[in-house]
């Protein structure tokens, strides 16, 4: 079983560097190709500008799709991101999407990893999982330890229903 956890969190990194890569950069503000230890491509000192906050924007549900189904949206920045539909949002309808933060790749409200039984142990992952701000959906989760260490450092659990573990997150420390 723990070669199945190494070789499924190997297939995670693989896809986040692969939605990584899905990100533009170039184009961007703030971003230029020609910069090379601090200087343009003429010379001239380059003054390094925060990457612009990208705010919520609209998203309308594709044919075929519905409520608590996961679709695929492009941010305004160009990135890829996988939302699921909220309830009561059907085929047509709209809803609003707040883009992950960049330094995090966390949605704008982070997961919460909680102890429901009260015994002191994570069992529980909260996830605002339409975007809004709100924690909406709860998963229940396992413990792993990623590093061989004997502690306990990231959770890993299903969320997509489909019985199998496929999201890992770390603990905090």
């Amino acid at each position: 079983q723990e070669a199945e956890v190494v070789e499924f969190e190997k297939m995670m990194s693989a896809v986040a560097e692969e939605m990584d890569n899905m990100c533009p950069t170039e184009g961007v503000d703030g971003y230029s190709p020609m910069v090379v230890d601090g200087k343009a491509a003429d010379g001239s000192d380059v003054v390094p500008m925060a990457t612009p906050a990208i705010d919520r924007f609209m998203v309308k549900v594709p044919p075929g799709s519905g409520p608590t189904q996961s679709i695929v949206v492009q941010a305004p920045n160009g990135c890829l991101m996988s939302v699921e539909v909220p309830p009561g949002v059907s085929e047509g309808g709209s809803f609003w999407v707040m883009p992950p933060d960049p330094d995090t790749g966390f949605a704008a409200t982070a997961p919460l990893l909680m102890d429901t039984s009260g015994d002191g142990a994570v069992d529980t992952v909260a996830m605002d999982t339409n975007q809004d701000g709100a924690h909406d959906t709860y998963y229940p989760c396992v413990r792993i330890d990623t590093t061989g260490d004997g502690e306990f450092d990231s959770v890993v659990f299903d969320s997509t229903g489909d019985g199998m573990a496929d999201k890992v997150l770390p603990m905090p420390k």
